[in-house]
Parts: structure tokens; sequence; C-alpha cells
């Protein structure tokens, strides 16, 4: 055999292989399990230590919302951007120094946007400082017993100090769920809007797994894409774990793989598979090498269809499927049609296709609004308006001794009012404009506010 022959036939053997890298990849760790036993239907590597990236906000929002609880801030309290949050880098909304939020609005940017500097912001006004915030966050991971965590920041940008586990995140994550179910509206939010700005979740399970209650993404170099995944069907809640993924699409389809294997278990498992009482390993792993984003083979969209399409041909999902996406799906998944196939140019399986596939057809969502600014007082109830208040009119100030009643789109003692931001009154049938006479912003007179208005153009 010539030289040649040796060289292309080492070429085609390299070649086979890195497709069958590439198709067999999948995530490092990950653990699913159901929401109201604790019980862990699978794991793999559940104790190795990762980096958590951006999952870090969720033990931020954990904090938030102990802080609420306890009465000593509301959801209407002020976050104030520092000089130190807005020195994070992005992933952030880039609001200037002194600008005035609710832990609300904060909130909606931190878990959807991912937003770093509002994270340090919100730390900030919760705990004082951004230290003693990280105290209140590692304090609370050792009470829920996450003894393999540890916190330097609160957004989860690049630290090696920083780290976690799959089944911590686990303990956190079922905290979460469980012991605030009035915040779990947060985590369902897709996409927030402020301004003119639309910022969408990296969950793609959002606008298109059945059921899907979100929780949080996160994805730095050295970690990968992660994902925390949860959803609720005929009455079960699923919760799923993924760390180390190759790409964002790679842990939708792997998180909603491990979902379908949770709704499709019955039975009762041994209490030794319980996330508080799981066994670790004697060698659970180690954390990876620096550039790990690096090293991860990406799967193609043909790949993902060979390691998941096969068990998906039964589901619902598939079903539900328009026949030329279902054509799609058998000819990546029969070899031998692609083989007999005259037709020189291959079909392209977009990452929509693929989405639509394995996880579920996308179905948009309405951006929530967020805003900057004090919160504004109902004039009807002399409060701030309440998920359940139905208030017709938001106070404006006109000087310190006038309270003009505004309606709608127009101010009732007659004037061209100011163009300002919207104020979402939830369970009104949608944004009240608020309007006032040109007066100091944001204005504060005895109890009333008025919101930020928007930059002149």
């Amino acid at each position: 055999m010539s030289r040649l022959s040796v060289l292309c036939t080492l070429a085609v053997v390299l070649v086979l292989n890195a497709f069958a890298s590439a198709a067999k990849a999948e995530p490092v760790a990950h653990l699913v399990f159901d929401l109201e036993t604790g019980q862990v239907i699978d794991q793999k590597d559940a104790f190795r230590p990762w980096y958590p990236a951006s999952v870090t906000k969720l033990m931020t929002a954990y904090v938030t919302f102990r802080a609420i609880r306890s009465g000593r801030i509301t959801l209407q309290s002020p976050v104030v951007v520092s000089a130190n949050a807005l020195a994070e880098p992005p992933s952030k909304m880039g609001f200037a120094v002194g600008t005035e939020l609710t832990i609300d609005n904060a909130l909606k940017m931190v878990l959807v946007k991912s937003a770093n500097d509002i994270s340090v912001a919100i730390g900030e006004a919760v705990s004082g400082s951004e230290n003693g915030f990280l105290a209140d966050m590692n304090y609370h991971a050792r009470k829920l017993g996450m003894s393999r965590t540890h916190f330097n920041n609160p957004h989860g940008l690049p630290d090696n100090g920083q780290v976690t586990t799959a089944r911590d995140i686990a303990l956190l994550s079922r905290a979460l769920l469980q012991e605030f179910p009035e915040f779990r509206h947060y985590f369902k939010i897709s996409a927030i809007r402020h301004g003119k700005r639309r910022l969408k979740s990296a969950n793609a399970l959002l606008e298109r797994y059945p059921g899907a209650m979100g929780l949080k993404t996160g994805y730095i170099c050295n970690s990968g894409f992660n994902m925390v995944a949860s959803a609720e069907r005929t009455g079960r809640t699923m919760v799923a774990v993924v760390f180390g993924a190759a790409s964002g699409m790679d842990r939708a389809v792997y998180a909603a793989g491990l979902l379908d294997r949770g709704f499709a278990s019955f039975g009762v498992l041994p209490s030794s598979a319980r996330i508080s009482t799981l066994v670790p390993p004697t060698e659970p792993g180690t954390l990876p090498a620096d550039g790990y984003c690096r090293r991860a083979v990406k799967p193609t969209a043909e790949s993902l269809l060979l390691r998941h399409g096969s068990k998906t041909q039964g589901s619902a999902a598939y079903a539900s499927l328009g026949r030329s996406t279902q054509d799609l799906l058998r000819e990546a998944l029969d070899s031998k049609a692609k083989s007999k196939s005259k037709s020189k140019k291959k079909s392209r399986i977009t990452r929509a296709q693929v989405l639509d596939i394995l996880v579920g057809q996308h179905t948009p969502q309405q951006p929530v609004r967020v805003f900057i600014g004090a919160p504004a007082i109902s004039v009807v109830t002399g409060r701030i308006p309440t998920p359940d208040a139905k208030p017709a009119r938001v106070a404006a100030i006109a000087s310190q001794t006038v309270v003009r009643q505004i309606e709608t789109g127009r101010v009732a003692e007659g004037g061209k009012p100011p163009e300002i931001d919207p104020i979402d009154l939830p369970g009104s049938g949608g944004p009240i404009e608020a309007a006032a006479a040109d007066v100091p912003w944001p204005k504060k007179v005895g109890e009333f506010y008025l919101p930020q208005p928007r930059p002149a153009r």
C-alpha cells in the first residue's frame, strides 16, 4: 500500500472518530430529581466540583427572598447602582452610578438578563455591602447543606475559588421552589423590556418545553454551558441540573431529555436516592482546567438528533410536529436513506428545527416591562401597587402642596406632560401612562414618588 493510501485511510479514520466523539459528547455532570420528594431520578458525577457561572444568581435570589421574608426589605425597596456595581463586566444593564430601581425590577434584570452589575447592586442593598452579601450567601449555602460550595461573588463571573456541585445546586433549587412559591414567577419570565431594549433569557426551554418553570442558565469558558431547568406536569415537578454542556443548544436538549426521563419515572426510589442523602464517591473528580470551552466538542444539529432523536419519535412533541419537520428527523436518523439518496445537497437542519423536535415547538411570550426610578403610589389606595391591586389612576406631583390625579394618557388638569416610562400595574389591563408638570425627577413629596423619565432623544 502506498504512503498516500495510508495517509488517506488515516485521515478518514480520524474524521470518523471525530464525528463519533461529537455524536457521543455530552455534559460533564447532571442530576434530575422530583421536587416534592427530593428523590433523584438520575445523576452523573453529581459531586464533581464545577464552576457555577451565572447559576450563582440563584443564591443571589435566595438571599434576597430571605431578606424579604424576614421584613428587612420589600419588593419596592430601593436598589442604587454604585461605582462598584457598574464596574462589573458584561452581561450588564450599564445604568449610570446613582440610578435607582426597585428590588422587584432588579430581580427581573438579574434572573432574565443575568445582569452582573445589578447582582452586585442587589447585594449592596440587601446586606449593606458586597462582602456582607457574600457572607450571607455562604452562610445560607452551609445552612442548606451545600457542603461543597463556596461563593466569592454574587454573579458567577470567572473566579477559580467559586465552586459548587450539581448536587449542591439541586439542594438550592429545591429550597427556592419550595420555600418561596410566591416568587416562582420570576424564573418563568422569558424576556424583559426596558425602553426600546428587549432582553431575552438564554433559557431555551421557557418558550418551548411544555410546563417549563425556568430557573437559570450560566456560562463562562471554564465551566461551559450550565443550566438548572424545571417543569411541572400532571401534578409533578421535575428539576434538572446540567453542567459543562458544549453549547446552549446542547444544554437545552440535554436538560429537556432529563426532565422527560423524570416524568417517565414511576414508583418510589430508595431513600438513599434523595438529594440530601446521596453518598459522595471517594473520588468525585476534579475541576476542569482553564479554557474548558475551547476543548469541549460543540455538537452539530445532526449529532444532537442522532444522540437524542431516536427516543423522540414516539413522543407527543414529535407527533405535534409538521410533516416536513418529521421528514427532516427521519432523514437525519436513516443512514440507509442518506446513502441511497442521489441528491448531492445535504439537508441543513437548523437550530430551531432541532429545538422543535427535541425540546418543543416555539410559543413566544410577551416581554415583561422593567423600569428604573422609585415606585409609583396609587392615589386610589395611597399605597404602592401590588399584584392584586387594580387602581385606575396613579399619583403625580405638580408641586410641594398639590397632587394631580393622572388618568391613562392625559393630565387631568390640562397641560402637556413630559414623556416618561409607563408604570406596569398588574391586573389593571395594561401599562398606565403617568405624567406630571415639569418638576425634578425622580420626585418624592411625602410618601408619593414619580418614576424616572425617559432620557431626551
